[in-house]
């Protein structure tokens, strides 16, 4: 599992929703995917990866409800690309201020030393 939000498309929020509202929150509660709405494998197979999904017996699935903060919606996914993108250029910008001054200072040292 990642530590990273994940996309979640419409069908895969339409399947955790149904699953939800189905009682299917317990490895107890699980329901067959004859019971869920109709989803692809791929779509399927990413919710189980990411953890939000889980298969308590062959062919019967449950919401996860504890990992389910970290998937996002497919709309917001765009805004969180950039402020992550905006996060690493403020890093760079704050990683190469300290690289300068770690060079610079001791430079400046060097030349005080001299003057006396």
């Amino acid at each position: 599992m990642t530590d990273l939000p994940q996309v979640m498309t419409a069908a895969q929020r339409a399947f955790v929703d149904s699953a939800e509202a189905l009682g299917a929150v317990r490895p107890d509660d699980a329901r067959s995917l004859a019971e869920l709405p109709r989803i692809s494998n791929r779509e399927l197979g990413a919710l189980v990866e990411a953890g939000l999904v889980r298969e308590a017996a062959a062919g019967r699935y449950y919401v996860f409800r504890t990992r389910r903060p970290v998937m996002v919606e497919e709309s917001q996914a765009g805004g969180w690309r950039a402020s992550a993108r905006a996060w690493r250029t403020g890093r760079f910008v704050r990683t190469l201020l300290f690289w300068i001054l770690l060079i610079l200072v001791p430079i400046l040292l060097l030349q005080l030393m001299e003057g006396r």
